[in-house]
């Protein structure tokens, strides 16, 4: 059964009304990928058995020509293998997948083995990149796979039992291994590793006087009816479909074996096997949902003009909930619209506009939020325009016309009106209090904390007062009156 992986993009709409936006939500994910369709290899067929093994990468029985020599015995290979894998329109590799059962009672791993990925065309075999294994990378979750019955069984009768099992020992679980950069692969490739470990054995084994250390032996997973390429019956029928791998022979013969039949020193040859070892490219892939709403961006409250003070000019305003705290302003000349001005990006409700040069100007102003949910950017309309300068510079701001919802009655002046001190209460935790006069000007500033400040009135011009109390909850506005 051939998979094929298949992205889709379809551009989000926007749906009319109040309503939101539908989407359709794309996600990135690294996925082991299985040339071998084990899971419907097995289904499709009551006499197929498949078990999980462990074994180091053998010379099959026979010759590369014919392999699968029945009751035969299976011999290591003293070299590199790699495994065949096909995906239709190529595939993003962003590295390999192993499964592997390490024996830790022995003393160390040396030397390091590598991961490999080759590209194989028409007419030429490809080195991509590499990657080095080490035992010590944090497993994986695991991989739950369908297994019908084990090797110590026949496959002339039907089975009844499929079951789902995890590799049954601790270690032989998924470990990743990702290369500097992702490679995409065209359509066919081969993955694998190469044997140092192996090769150092042996070396030891030849030459105990060069102290060369004893290492400890790595065994890949497998999936597999056989073990060390011993097939238990000639029933081809039950045998899993053919894997097409390539086998490098790289251990010299002065370590005591010889090559085998078929084998050239360091060279490639293409051999087929009856096991499908877990050594797997992982592969970008993706997760899709499909109608996904978000929820409408919300408008900005309370737009103004709170302060002016020589070339510098305050603009505020409230944010319409608690999860946007991101905005974009819209400034130029009187006369323009938001979406020619000059754009500012704010990380605060409030922005301050410095011009020496063009005090008595007109100037303009919008502002919007900026959402970023699911991963998709967007903004809500924009707000209603705002002026100053020029003949608006004496329509500086104005009271919010219902208050801040979420704070309305939560936030106090007490006295009001007042003569001496005033007293700010808030029902949520307090960051700072400004006080402007009607023309604009700046008449208080100080940072609070708690739930309640105090700041002194005396002297102060009789008349009406803007405050905005500044809360851990957004920004309450009251007047004050001054006698």
């Amino acid at each position: 059964m051939k998979k094929a992986y298949i992205l889709i993009i379809i551009a989000f709409t926007a749906i009319s009304g109040v309503s939101g936006q539908h989407i359709v939500r794309i996600d990135t994910l690294m996925t082991p990928y299985f040339q071998f369709d084990y899971k419907g290899w097995i289904e499709e067929d009551t006499h197929h058995i498949m078990d999980v093994q462990h074994s180091i990468f053998m010379d099959y029985p026979g010759n590369p020509q014919h392999p699968f020599a029945i009751r035969g015995d299976g011999t290591i290979l003293g070299g590199e293998q790699l495994q065949f894998n096909y995906i239709e329109g190529g595939a993003t590799v962003h590295g390999i997948a192993v499964w592997m059962f390490i024996d830790h009672d022995s003393i160390q791993w040396n030397p390091q083995d590598d991961l490999l990925l080759y590209e194989s065309r028409p007419d030429t075999f490809i080195f991509l990149e590499m990657a080095t294994l080490d035992k010590f990378a944090p497993f994986q979750p695991n991989i739950r796979l369908s297994m019908r019955g084990n090797v110590t069984m026949s496959c002339d009768r039907p089975k009844t039992t499929v079951h789902d099992i995890e590799p049954w020992y601790g270690d032989l679980k998924p470990q990743y291994f990702f290369f500097d950069k992702p490679v995409h692969v065209r359509d066919s490739f081969y993955v694998g590793a190469t044997q140092k470990f192996l090769e150092q054995h042996f070396r030891y084994m030849a030459y105990p006087e060069e102290g060369a250390p004893p290492i400890e032996f790595g065994r890949w997973g497998l999936l597999s009816i056989a073990y060390h390429g011993h097939h238990r019956n000639n029933d081809t029928t039950c045998w899993p479909p053919a894997m097409k791998i390539k086998q490098r022979w790289t251990m010299p013969p002065s370590l005591g074996i010889p090559l085998p039949e078929g084998y050239t020193l360091n060279q490639w040859v293409n051999r087929y096997a009856l096991d499908f070892f877990m050594i797997v490219p992982l592969i970008e892939t993706y997760d899709t949902l499909w109608d996904y709403e978000l929820v409408t961006c919300p408008q900005v409250e309370w737009f103004n003009v709170t302060g002016t003070r020589g070339d510098t000019t305050t603009l505020r305003w409230q944010s319409a909930d608690d999860l946007h705290a991101e905005w974009q302003l819209s400034y130029g000349p009187k006369g323009i619209d938001p979406d020619n001005g000059t754009l500012v990006d704010c990380r605060a409700a409030s922005w301050r506009y410095i011009d020496s040069l063009h005090t008595r100007d007109s100037m303009s102003a919008w502002v919007r939020t900026v959402c970023r949910d699911e991963g998709y950017l967007r903004y809500s309309d924009w707000s209603h325009e705002v002026s100053w300068g020029g003949q608006d510079s004496s329509a500086l701001w104005t009271e919010q016309p219902q208050g801040n919802i979420r704070l309305e009655g939560l936030v106090r002046l007490t006295p009001n009106p007042a003569t001496d001190e005033v007293t700010v209460t808030s029902a949520y935790r307090l960051t700072g209090v400004e006080v402007y006069a009607m023309d604009g000007r700046l008449r208080y500033q100080a940072p609070a904390q708690g739930l309640t400040c105090r700041f002194a009135v005396q002297g102060w011009t009789r008349g009406t007062y803007l405050v905005l109390v500044q809360t851990a909850a957004g920004t309450s506005t009251k007047k004050l009156v001054v006698r």
